[in-house]
């Protein structure tokens, strides 16, 4: 899941993207947070806490504290995509030391915001390095490193990782859909494997062995594919 901060003190241009904003993600079926925010006491809080808190920011071009923020944020974070809404552009030489991934400016935004908005977030799910879970415990990031496997149980999915289990309501095939497809694999209905963390195949029981010991079944439907899959892993 993205997080995207909006902060544009215009009241009117900020609910109306806002509003359009969650349109387009629900629209695109993006999984997003989307926060709008008055000033940027909250979204520093949030970055100072952890760099990389936002993948997205909605910034007001024409705020000197919004530009001050940005050219901070870049320092510390070359993948975040910034976004700046203006009137006129011009602070355009200041704009642009940002790195901003697009300009919009007032009178033509909100035509621009739908294209310009679902790029930006095909662009992060592509860089994303973790996988983000919202449950009872709020929101969590667990980096794709650190996953062993994933497995079902009814309408729950158990991740389990390095040093913790996490659990959360999701399908595997949407879970699978958010992790990097050359890394794991969806091998059972039951279980998605994290295939740098296989030790051994192990075809008399027809099961990975992973880190630790702990085996995860193969199913016989989806056996022969990984298998193969496994095999081509190994050899890259």
């Amino acid at each position: 899941m993205l997080r995207i901060a909006l902060c544009v003190r215009d009241d009117q241009m900020s609910a109306a993207l806002f509003a359009q904003g969650r349109e387009i993600l629900h629209r695109r079926k993006i999984r997003c947070e989307l926060s709008c925010h008055k000033d940027l006491a909250k979204v520093a809080e949030n970055v100072s806490r952890e760099r990389k808190y936002y993948d997205i920011f909605i910034l007001d071009g024409t705020d000197p504290a919004c530009l001050s923020f940005a050219r901070r944020l870049r320092l510390a974070n070359l993948t975040a995509a910034i976004l700046f809404v203006d009137r006129d552009l011009e602070r355009l030489d200041e704009l642009l030391r940002c790195r901003p991934s697009a300009l919009l400016l007032k009178n033509a935004a909100m035509e621009r915001l739908d294209r310009t908005l679902a790029s930006c977030c095909d662009d992060q799910i592509r860089c994303m390095q973790h996988f983000t879970v919202k449950n009872k415990d709020g929101l969590l990031r667990i980096p794709f490193e650190e996953i062993t496997f994933v497995e079902s149980r009814q309408r729950l999915a158990i991740m389990h990782t390095k040093s913790k289990t996490v659990e959360f309501y999701a399908k595997l095939s949407e879970v699978m859909q958010q992790l990097p497809q050359d890394d794991f694999i969806h091998c059972h209905q039951s279980y998605i494997v994290n295939l740098r963390m296989v030790t051994k195949l192990d075809r008399a029981n027809r099961c990975f062995i992973l880190t630790g010991g702990t085996p995860v079944e193969i199913s016989k439907s989806n056996y022969t594919d990984t298998v193969s899959r496994y095999s081509a892993f190994l050899e890259n």
